[in-house]
């Protein structure tokens, strides 16, 4: 071989080595990249253990519990639910709450066919009542939830839940034009124990119709109170309901499971984007990282939800918005977003949940104050340490409730989501196909 050629056939060999050498780096960075990403998903899931919340659906299962060998109340629970007998769809045209009806006025005498249809459906359903009363006696309940089974465990029957509670109010308000108290208290207890359980259940729908059954319990608490007389005994157990239950951390449980729903879903090709992938792009992308990169993202987005619904309420609104919109605008996008829930939604219903009770619980007090001095207290710094422990404070500002006497009555009322002081204005009921009224305020008017 000539010298020029030994040259040649040097540099080739120099090629080759630097084609080698590049092919090699590149292997070694995605292996670096892969470990570094995969390690950040890993030490954001000890995080969330170390927090004492579940990372996987197994240990979101296994965190749902009650003690071993008690009696668990979910057993007489859904075996009144399954009796439960609503009216048909011809008898309930019309009637409050049995159909899209809203409840009358609060003075309002109730209409013959509501009163008949009433009285039908409660006597029809002693048998669910009964039960129910037995279950709601019970202080543990666990529903048989599998969360193993991730988004695909099959919840209760949260509709049955739904009409039983409208069944329940509807009966107390009867029971209260009748002039029965007693029973119209046992009616409203039972409501509001019965929206308790669903408060401990771990998920995002339980939440929402566990306020939505609280919202109307609510309601039917004002009824009650415009048309009959409550004693302080009766009033005294109805505190404790309400107080019983608000529990703070009722949406910080929920996102968690929503967090091991996300994770469960994950492992899901189908779950990776709009559409279906085939299992091949599936697993291409969990390979390249690109799902891990997501998950990072998501366990980012579902810790800093969970830290805002534990702050004091008044600044979660502020907070949840300003960091969903930090999300939003960020121009990074990833294939699991859609798998993450509508947290500002989410934590916006949990705090007017909590100024419903707050509202309630005061207006309660009021009634139990002008029980004991035969007169309306000036202000609810009147209502404290006898019938409350602290001046009830509104979840949306952090300023004490506001109260107003009027001719006749009074308003005790939260500001609302909208954050505007209107006066104790009434959210009117919803026209069919129109737009609500605005402003308003969460209120609880009596006019007596």
């Amino acid at each position: 071989m000539t010298e020029q050629g030994e040259r040649n056939s040097r540099h080739r060999i120099r090629s080759w080595h630097v084609a080698v050498f590049v092919l090699g780096a590149l292997v070694i960075a995605f292996a670096v990249f892969r470990i570094v990403v995969r390690t950040k998903v890993n030490r954001r899931l000890d995080a969330v253990r170390a927090a004492g919340y579940p990372a996987t659906c197994e240990e979101l299962d296994a965190s749902y519990t009650i003690p071993a060998f008690a009696e668990n109340a979910a057993d007489y629970i859904t075996t009144a639910l399954s009796h439960l007998i609503s009216p048909s769809t011809e008898d309930a045209n019309g009637v409050p709450l049995f159909s899209n009806a809203p409840l009358p006025r609060r003075r309002q005498a109730l209409d013959n066919p509501t009163k008949h249809v009433t009285a039908s459906m409660l006597a029809g359903n002693q048998k669910t009542l009964e039960l129910l009363r037995q279950g709601l006696a019970i202080p543990d309940c666990r529903y048989p939830v599998d969360f193993t089974q991730g988004n695909d465990a099959e919840l209760i029957d949260l509709a049955a839940i739904r009409r039983t509670t409208r069944l329940l109010v509807m009966g107390a308000v009867l029971h209260a034009e009748q002039d029965d108290p007693n029973t119209a208290t046992r009616m409203l207890l039972s409501s509001y124990g019965l929206a308790r359980t669903l408060v401990k259940l771990p998920t995002i729908i339980s939440q929402v119709v566990a306020q939505a059954d609280l919202e109307l319990t609510a309601e039917g608490l004002e009824q009650v109170v415009n048309r009959t007389t409550l004693t302080d005994a009766h009033l005294v157990q109805i505190d404790a309901a309400l107080y019983e239950g608000d529990d703070p951390d009722s949406m910080v449980r929920a996102l968690a499971a929503e967090r091991c729903f996300g994770l469960h879903m994950a492992d899901e090709p189908s779950n990776y984007g709009p559409g279906n992938l085939s299992v091949a792009v599936a697993g291409i992308l969990r390979e390249l990282g690109v799902v891990d990169l997501s998950l990072i993202r998501h366990l980012d987005r579902m810790a800093e939800a969970i830290e805002i619904a534990q702050m004091e309420p008044w600044k979660r609104k502020q907070a949840i918005e300003t960091a969903e919109a930090r999300y939003n605008t960020s121009g990074i996008s990833s294939i699991l977003d859609w798998l993450t829930p509508p947290c500002a939604r989410l934590i916006g219903v949990n705090v007017q949940g909590m100024a419903r009770m707050q509202v309630a619980r005061t207006a309660v007090a009021v009634e139990r104050y002008r029980l004991a001095t035969a007169q309306l207290p000036q202000d609810t710094t009147d209502l404290v340490p006898g019938y409350l422990e602290t001046t009830p404070i509104d979840p949306f500002d952090g300023r004490p409730l506001r109260y107003k006497k009027r001719d006749g009555g009074y308003v005790v009322y939260s500001i609302g989501p909208d954050g505007t002081d209107d006066g104790g204005t009434e959210r009117q009921p919803k026209r069919q196909g129109g737009k609500e009224d605005l402003p308003y305020d969460i209120t609880f008017i009596v006019e007596r």
